[in-house]
């Protein structure tokens, strides 16, 4: 296989990790029959969702418009390109229905965030916010502490351990995120602050328990040499 075709796999698979996790492993799909009521499978539960349920959950996440995802759901535009224009919507303040008419099948969802003058910065700021609005939900790190940590590049399973321990230990968690080095695992963290490992949580998918580095190393969405040119995000 040629060096572009495999670096083009790497990222799409890597884009499609960090994917799951920012959006609360969402995992869209239309049933084969695809009817008014669609089919789509969504959070860690799958729980079933037809085209209301969907409208809703975009309309919550993003800020966009009820009517136009299911305008766009309607017309037979896919999940991906709705979860992309919803995203394009948020940062820039246009319609999803403003933003989808922007693309057509000779232009890809880079080219359109191109024309609306859309940046790398704006579009990882958005992810960041959508990262640390889920990790403060479990109550173990505020949303404010979470963004900046995200913001220096901690991987959100590795700051979700950070924040677990600390809460247990009763400290702050930076002190506990310096603990974690390359060659040592959150279990060993969890025996150095004298906590029970049980804190951890392991299966919940953050994946606390094996070891890795504390800054994330590349982009934040994946390989920074990633060729998908059809993945703007």
């Amino acid at each position: 296989m040629q060096r572009w075709k495999k670096k083009g796999i790497i990222g799409a698979l890597a884009g499609a990790v960090f994917l799951a996790g920012t959006f609360g492993v969402l995992h869209v799909q239309a049933e084969s029959n695809a009817q008014a009521d669609r089919g789509w499978g969504i959070g860690q539960g799958r729980r079933h969702m037809n085209a209301d349920d969907m409208a809703r959950f975009m309309n919550d996440r993003y800020g966009v418009s009820e009517a136009d995802v299911k305008s766009a759901l309607d017309s037979g535009c896919g999940w991906r390109d709705i979860r992309y224009g919803c995203m394009l919507s948020e940062v820039t303040g246009k319609s999803l229905s403003d933003i989808l008419s922007y693309k057509t099948d000779k232009n890809t969802w880079r080219d359109v965030s191109n024309q609306l003058g859309v940046t790398r910065d704006s579009i990882r700021a958005t992810r960041q916010k959508h990262v640390a609005e889920r990790m403060s939900q479990s109550g173990d790190i505020d949303q404010a502490t979470a963004e900046k940590l995200l913001s220096d590049r901690y991987q959100p399973f590795d700051i979700m351990a950070a924040a677990r321990l600390a809460k247990a230990a009763g400290t702050d968690v930076q002190s506990v995120l310096d603990r974690k080095k390359i060659n040592n695992t959150w279990r060993d963290v969890a025996d150095e602050l004298h906590v029970d490992q049980k804190a951890l949580r392991p299966g919940d998918g953050y994946g606390c328990w094996g070891p890795g580095p504390g800054p994330m190393m590349g982009d934040w969405d994946g390989p920074a040499d990633r060729s998908d040119d059809d993945l703007p995000f």
